[in-house]
């Protein structure tokens, strides 16, 4: 299970919500599939990168990467948007 972080900020809208692979949240009109999240590893970091989907009236809007990464020197986390 991962936490979503959704915001859209044209309307000023932001959903905080746990998702589970395939589930969706609806924001502002948008559907928000959580597609999966999957390891990464950079030269000097380790951490996971989840895919959503959005679509709108069943047209695909795009797909979204979002990245939590920890720092091998301070192994302070990060958040990638």
């Amino acid at each position: 299970m991962v936490m979503g972080i959704i915001a859209i900020s044209l309307w000023k809208v932001e959903v905080i919500v746990a998702m589970k692979p395939g589930e969706t949240a609806d924001v502002a009109g948008y559907a928000v599939t959580f597609k999966g999240e999957t390891p990464l590893t950079g030269p000097n970091y380790t951490g996971l990168a989840g895919q959503f989907d959005v679509t709108r009236n069943g047209q695909d809007v795009a797909r979204l990467v979002s990245e939590k990464r920890n720092f091998k020197p301070s192994g302070m986390p990060t958040m990638q948007r």
